[in-house]
């Protein structure tokens, strides 16, 4: 188990991105996911 932080960018009303980091055992945060949402239309 390790600590992670989520992200989330709201780019416009149809569009986001999630970014997740993770903390490793060094102390520094590491990017491991991006995920791009986009509203049908």
């Amino acid at each position: 188990m390790t600590k992670y932080k989520d992200a989330i960018d709201f780019k416009s009303d149809d569009y986001r991105v999630l970014t997740s980091h993770m903390l490793g055992n060094d102390g520094q945060r590491y990017h491991f996911m991006t995920a791009h949402y986009r509203r049908k239309q």
